[in-house]
């Protein structure tokens, strides 16, 4: 008897963990599944919230927190389209499909929207999230 519920908490135990890594972005309509479920992110590791996008992060523009006069956190504006696709949005005043993260820590950053790689997931990945939202 004591065997099966060790085997049984064991087996919750790893549902658990793995239904908290499962990717929660995989097309534009998921954005609001991953802010709905904010509360998996805050104090997380920004990598934490890269791994369970699948959607390409096509562009980024991001604040630092001496960028943002009432805040003392810096603010990333992940866009999941292209250039063409983003001037086309603007155009018919539609906003582009994205998610915002505020990260506790103050960064470096070029000021302007630019493409996002792996290298700025590598470079900011250690940054801690305190909020997530959509614009």
């Amino acid at each position: 008897m004591k065997k099966i519920l060790v085997l049984l908490v064991i087996i919750i135990l790893g549902i658990k963990l793995n239904s908290n890594s499962q990717v929660l972005v995989n097309k534009i309509s998921d954005i609001d599944v991953l802010i709905q479920n904010k509360s998996q992110f805050i104090n997380q590791p920004f990598s934490f919230i890269l791994n369970h996008i699948s959607l390409e992060i096509k562009k980024v523009r991001a604040y630092p927190a001496f960028a943002t006069a009432a805040n003392q956190e810096g603010v990333f504006h992940l866009f999941f389209v292209d250039n063409n696709e983003y001037d086309s949005l603007i155009r018919l005043n539609k906003m582009a499909p994205n998610i915002i993260v505020v990260v506790k820590e103050d960064f470096i950053w070029k000021p302007k929207i630019t493409n996002w790689n792996k290298a700025d997931a590598e470079k900011y990945g250690n940054l801690t999230v305190i909020d997530i939202g959509k614009f």
